[in-house]
């Protein structure tokens, strides 16, 4: 899955998707623009430079509220949990 797979999953997603919730509720939404916070930039870093994806675009945007309630937009640098990117994905039952 790339990042173009996540954009077009969010344009058949609603509003009221969890994921989604809640990072609006991180502000991840403001000005116009997407920021997902410090740690949630690493993640669609890692995201886009993967040679495999390890998950599905809900499983991006999970990760990703995630990280946005830790470090929300604006927020301080805090390195993001140790690991590959693996390990800050939910689990997938693919």
């Amino acid at each position: 899955m790339s990042l173009l797979d996540t954009a077009a999953y969010l344009s058949e997603a609603s509003d009221d998707d969890p994921a989604i919730a809640a990072l609006d509720a991180a502000g991840c939404f403001r000005g116009g623009t997407f920021d997902p916070g410090p740690e949630g930039a690493v993640i669609v870093r890692d995201w886009q430079l993967a040679d495999q994806q390890s998950g599905g675009p809900e499983d991006l945007l999970a990760a990703l509220a995630a990280a946005a309630g830790r470090t929300p937009p604006g927020g301080p640098l805090v390195p993001p949990p140790a690991g590959p990117l693996d390990a800050r994905l939910p689990a997938s039952p693919l």
